[in-house]
C-alpha cells in the first residue's frame, strides 16, 4: 500500500510539472521573433470628461427698484415747546406731546441769545 501511495504522489507531481512546462510554450529570442506570441490587447481607456457647457450669454440687467418716498417734512416746534426750554440748560433733552398721538423729542439749545427747542424726532401714532 505504501508503494501505491508513493507512486500516486509521484505521478501527480509529474503531471503538475508537465502542465507548468506547457504554460509558456514559446520562448522568444532575438534570433527568432516570428515564433513570439503577440502581446495582449490593452484595455479600453476610459471615456474623456464631458465638454464644458456653452456660455449662456450675458444675462439681462434687472430693473432698478422704485425710489422710496421722500421723508415727511419735520414740522416747526410749537411755541409752548420753546417756552418750556426757557428755564433749561443748553443741551437738555426734552419731549413734548401735543395733539392726538403726536410727540416731538429734541434738545434745548442756545440760539440768538435765548433757549429754543431743536426738534430731533417727530412721532405720529396713527
Amino acid at each position: 500500500m505504501k508503494l501505491a501511495s508513493t507512486l500516486a504522489i509521484a505521478l501527480l507531481c509529474l503531471t503538475g510539472a508537465v502542465s507548468d512546462a506547457n504554460a509558456h510554450p514559446h520562448r522568444c529570442s532575438s534570433k527568432n521573433l516570428a515564433d513570439c506570441p503577440f502581446p495582449p490587447v490593452p484595455p479600453v481607456p476610459p471615456a474623456p470628461p464631458a465638454a464644458p457647457a456653452p456660455p449662456m450669454g450675458e444675462l439681462p440687467t434687472p430693473p432698478l427698484p422704485p425710489m422710496p418716498p421722500a421723508p415727511p417734512v419735520m414740522p416747526e416746534a410749537p411755541r409752548a415747546a420753546h417756552a418750556a426750554c426757557a428755564g433749561k440748560k443748553d443741551g437738555s433733552s426734552m419731549s413734548f406731546t401735543f395733539g392726538k398721538g403726536r410727540t416731538m423729542s429734541g434738545r434745548c439749545v442756545m440760539e440768538g441769545g435765548k433757549m429754543v427747542f431743536d426738534v430731533e424726532s417727530y412721532f405720529v401714532d396713527n
